[in-house]
């Protein structure tokens, strides 16, 4: 309860910063509010969208509530806008549909 007080506080001063979002996303997620965490994990990808690993737990947690398409068009929409300037939005979108088995997609 304590982390999540000061990390919330911490998103409050600092509403910028992704890490904040991540670590709440996790505590959501070790609490069992999904929904929650799936979206705490959503806002940290938005907000940092060049950090592959924050892609990465938003599409786990999507993936894990059922909401693969969702994550699926967030990965797509991400390789539109960055991929002109690197190759790791398509390999993280590649990533993604070989753990779904869609390799030809």
């Amino acid at each position: 309860d304590e982390a999540d007080s000061l990390l919330r506080r911490t998103v409050r001063q600092r509403p910028y910063l992704a890490a904040g979002y991540l670590l709440l996303g996790h505590i959501a997620w070790e609490r069992q509010r999904w929904d929650d965490a799936l979206e705490w994990y959503r806002f940290a990808a938005c907000l940092d969208e060049k950090d592959d690993g924050l892609w990465q737990a938003y599409f786990r947690a999507a993936r894990q509530r059922g909401q693969t398409p969702d994550a699926l068009r967030f990965l797509q929409t991400r390789m539109g806008r960055l991929g002109a300037e690197s190759s790791q939005p398509a390999r993280a979108l590649a990533a993604a549909l070989f753990d779904l088995d869609q390799p030809e997609d």
